[in-house]
């Protein structure tokens, strides 16, 4: 039995021995599978105690971390490869042996070369057969380049939210520039449509104002307008005269007119000094713009009793540089805006533009008139001038004949008053002829420079002696001269105060003044451009009626009882002649205003000593050719009587000859005076040619009783050394043949 039982022991024995190396040999295999797994797994493993030392990494682990297998055995594992949670309470190892069943995280593992890796941390607890913690299995991932994509895919999300907003920011915007153009687009339709109506409103108006007649009637049309596109309660239009340069506010809102305190308020108002609002416009030719007058500077000096004002828009009227007229209106309900200022600015150059046509018109009809009333005068010139010239033949030889009867006649002498009275006489015929010349082609004057302001201190006196007016002259110091025929503008000056003196039979003021002025092309004058001397001649008499006024100048008319109606007409041919231009204006009621442009003189005045009342004897020899018997007979006795050596010729051709035989003869003239007309044969004129070449040095006086603007105007360029017209005494000849003798030289050009 005990064998058996031994047997048996021995026999379970060899079976438990058989079993356990089995199971050994089972836990060898599978020891060598575990490390097998440990060393080749793709993560990278690590086996730590619990005092923290490496007991194996596998060949991951040391690849991963760059960490000799062998060094790393044994060493603390923080020292290894410590980290920020090393000894804390968020190491994984204190994790798991304070009971935590296994932990796991996102690290970050610094390598020996100093970079860094990313990777996924887990640990796991490890238990020994008895269940006892030996420590932690530590497993490894790297997450690196999964961590790069990730930074790349946050970096590109960051990037796709930046384009995002930028490409959101770039909607936004044009969004609200499509808003904005949108809005753009509605107001410039908008604007469109409404430049289209006022460029419809505007084209109508042009039209309209082609057909009007008068600047009052252009004035109330535009105001209209104007009224019309501003929706304004308030407006006017006026326009700057151009003769006082005052505005003349011709059309208005009628509550302004009404509402206006002027005592005696005329049709319209005239304002000679720009104050306020509209004055402000004129003064500085821009447009005024104003929605609150109450702290604007520029509306002070509006006159009490206006209507008030809130809104107040102005424009100028202009043509080019020059002020014609101004547009305002006032009190729109709404404030004013830039389109209303744009109406009132085109309002304000069509009005401009109106103005200058109308005004043109005015002066083309002016000149026509003028021109029909010069070619009128022309036509009477044509005969006054032929009668005046054989008058004047025949008054030469009664004055001259009356000259040398008085002579003869001692004082006392019963005659001498007879002859006297005829010599008056024949002044007063003289006279005559005189105004005839002047609508002749020979009536040219005979001009040298002279001050217009003291031939009119000295002219105006003699002409009102004995009346009742008074004269107020305003000449200024720094006045022009002027080259003119004294005889001639005299006679002007004597027509239009005599005219002046007749409208005023109770007495009253003529006010005469003249001022420096510079005529342009555009002011539409009928004369050239330069500087002139302006006057102006007012009377305070009963004025012209308006439908007359144009013909004053008309040879022949007037509206008088008695006169011949020869005075205002020789007063326009003689300005005319004097290359300058007359005009008059007048206002029933008010009197008339003559205004007189004279060219101003580019010389300086001299003086001129006049020998008068004086008969001047004299020696020498002279020639005198005239083809009038009577006169050459008449001329030689005067000559004679005055110590002079005469021969005669009754033309041209026999003085030429006259005057050689005397060369040759050793025995020149001293003197020759040449009639200017010989019907049939050589006058004055082809003589004087012909004398230079025999004598460059010839002194000649050209003679005639009808000259004209080449010759007795100009005689010094024909090569006359003197001029005498007929009728002539014989004083005047005289101081003529004296004046030239004394002359020394000064030869004019030759022929």
């Amino acid at each position: 039995m005990v064998v058996s039982l031994f047997m048996i022991f021995g026999i379970y024995a060899q079976f438990v021995s058989h079993q356990r190396k089995q199971a050994e040999e089972m836990i060898r295999k599978a020891y060598l599978e575990l490390d097998q797994i440990f060393n080749t797994a793709a993560d990278g493993m690590s086996l730590i105690d619990t005092d923290f030392n490496i007991i194996k990494i596998n060949d991951t682990f040391s690849t991963l971390l760059g960490i000799n297998k062998d060094e790393a055995k044994g060493k603390k594992c923080y020292e290894l490869f410590g980290s920020q949670e090393c000894l804390t309470a968020r190491c994984y190892l204190t994790r798991i042996l304070n009971g935590e069943k296994g932990c796991e995280g996102d690290t970050e593992k610094k390598l020996k070369d100093g970079s860094f890796i990313y990777c996924i941390v887990s640990a796991s607890p490890f238990w020994g057969l008895d269940n006892k913690l030996l420590g932690i299995v530590e497993d490894i991932k790297d997450i690196t380049k999964r961590k790069q994509i990730d930074e790349e895919l946050k970096n590109h999300r960051f990037r796709l939210e930046e384009i995002v907003k930028e490409r959101t920011a770039e909607l936004s915007l044009m969004n609200t520039q499509m808003q904005q153009e949108i809005i753009e687009r509605k107001q410039a339709v908008k604007a469109f449509s409404r430049e289209a109506e006022l460029n419809e409103a505007m084209a109508e108006l042009s039209k309209a104002l082609i057909s009007v007649a008068t600047i009052d009637e252009i004035a109330n049309l535009i105001l209209t307008n104007a009224q019309f596109l501003t929706k304004s309660e308030f407006g006017y239009v006026g326009y700057i005269d151009p003769e006082t340069n005052f505005f003349n506010c011709v059309a208005m809102t009628q509550e302004i007119y009404d509402n206006c305190r002027v005592k005696d308020k005329d049709k319209y108002f005239v304002f000679k000094e720009f104050t306020g609002l509209w004055g402000w416009g004129l003064n500085n030719r821009k447009p005024l713009l104003t929605n609150n007058l109450t702290n604007d500077p520029r509306s002070h000096g509006t006159p009490s009793g206006h209507v008030p004002i809130s809104h107040y828009l102005s424009a100028p009227a202009m043509i080019k540089e020059t002020l014609v007229g101004q547009i305002g209106v006032a009190n729109k309900v709404l404030e004013y805006t830039k389109h209303d200022l744009i109406v009132i600015e085109r309002l304000a150059d069509i009005y401009a533009i109106a103005i200058n046509r109308q005004r043109t018109e005015e002066a083309k009809k002016k000149m026509q008139a003028q021109l029909s009333s010069i070619q009128k005068l022309e036509a009477v010139g044509t005969l006054a001038g032929g009668i005046a010239h054989d008058f004047n033949n025949l008054l030469t030889a009664v004055i001259g004949n009356l000259s040398l009867l008085k002579q003869d006649l001692k004082a006392g002498d019963k005659g001498l008053g007879i002859i006297k009275e005829m010599q008056t006489a024949s002044q007063q015929a003289k006279g005559l002829t005189q105004q005839l010349l002047t609508f002749s082609k020979g009536g040219a004057p005979i001009k040298k420079v002279t001050s217009i302001a003291e031939l009119f201190k000295k002219t105006v006196p003699f002409a009102l002696s004995g009346s009742k007016v008074i004269s107020e002259l305003s000449l200024p110091d720094d006045l022009w001269y002027t080259e003119i025929d004294e005889d001639q503008m005299n006679q002007v000056i004597n027509n239009i105060i005599i005219n002046a003196d007749q409208a005023m039979p109770q007495g009253g003021t003529v006010k005469i003044s003249a001022k420096n002025v510079i005529i342009k092309a555009e002011e539409g004058l009928p004369i050239k451009e330069g500087k002139y001397i302006k006057i102006a001649i007012k009377d305070q008499g009963i004025g012209v009626p308006q439908d007359i006024l144009p013909r004053i100048f008309d040879p022949f008319f007037s509206t008088k009882s008695k006169g011949s109606g020869l005075g205002l007409s020789i007063s326009h041919s003689i300005v005319i002649k004097h290359e300058g231009y007359i005009t008059a204006k007048s206002q029933e009621g008010s009197g008339t205003t003559f205004f007189i442009y004279l060219p101003a003189s580019v010389q300086e005045a001299f003086a001129v000593k006049k020998i008068e009342g004086k008969i001047l004897s004299g020696q020498g020899k002279i020639l005198f050719m005239d083809d009038q018997k009577n006169i050459r007979s008449m001329v030689k006795q005067m000559l004679n009587s005055l110590g002079y050596e005469v021969e005669l010729a009754e033309d041209g051709i026999k003085a030429i000859e006259l005057y050689e035989k005397a060369q040759k003869r050793n025995r020149p003239f001293d003197v020759v005076v040449l009639d200017l007309t010989v019907p049939g044969g050589m006058g004055g004129v082809d003589a004087i040619g012909k004398l230079i070449e025999l004598d460059p040095e010839v002194k000649a006086i050209v003679s005639s009783g009808y000259a004209n603007d080449r010759i007795m105007g100009g005689y010094k360029e024909y090569g006359f050394r003197g001029v005498m017209a007929k009728p002539f005494d014989i004083e005047e000849l005289s101081s003529v043949l004296n004046q030239v003798l004394q002359e020394k030289g000064n030869r004019v050009k030759s022929f």
